[in-house]
């Protein structure tokens, strides 16, 4: 709202897609960059994780001294390609997800509603916000048990239909709640929501 461009800091774990919002400032320098890096390692190493790849473009805060961080730790460093943005595609694509699913819905008055703001949807991203790559589940909370009874939780029943021929085949069909867009069960509020990639155990600086 005071018109301050500010930058974020952050970094994704492709295995599961735990995104980790380490900072916020109006004015990114090498040092800064630096020091976040240092404080990616530390989380790493408090949480027992192991990466053995960081992917990052080719921003000139991105300096020896903020590969020498990852390297020290036997993190190999790869840069991407110039213009080539499927080379980090998926920060890209959280950063989009970030923007149309927070951004673009907040006023952001200033630099510690950003961090407040960022925060708490870094909870929602982590723990409760299902992907598509991970059946369902979230980066830090398991996919949940399948269903074995006759009708589940969306509102649908399995019914066994046999043909003259005598064979049995399952379909599905939508029970009638009331209030409920029986044509598109997949939507929340008429939103849809994207989801992340997976490739493998790497991290990504956004």
């Amino acid at each position: 709202m005071n018109g301050v461009t500010l930058y974020v800091f952050s970094v994704i774990e492709h295995a599961n897609c735990r995104i980790c919002i380490l900072g916020a400032t109006a004015h990114p320098t090498v040092d800064w960059a630096t020091q976040a890096a240092r404080n990616v390692v530390m989380d790493l190493q408090d949480a027992g994780a192991t990466v053995t790849h960081l992917i990052r473009d080719r921003d000139s805060k991105f300096t020896r001294a903020f590969d020498a961080v990852f390297e020290a730790e036997d993190i190999e460093i790869v840069t991407t390609g110039i213009r080539v943005p499927r080379m980090n595609s998926i920060t890209e694509r959280w950063v989009q997800t970030c923007r149309h699913e927070l951004l673009d819905r907040t006023s952001i008055w200033n630099q510690a509603h950003l961090l407040h703001a960022l925060g708490e949807f870094e909870a929602f991203y982590n723990q409760h916000r299902p992907h598509r790559t991970l059946h369902s589940a979230a980066p830090l909370r398991p996919a949940p048990e399948p269903i074995t009874n006759a009708t589940d939780s969306t509102g649908w029943t399995s019914i066994d239909v046999t043909d003259s021929a005598g064979s049995s085949t399952s379909t599905h069909t939508p029970l009638d709640v009331p209030g409920r867009n029986n044509r598109h069960p997949h939507r929340l509020d008429g939103l849809r929501h994207p989801y992340l990639g997976h490739v493998g155990k790497m991290l990504n600086p956004a």
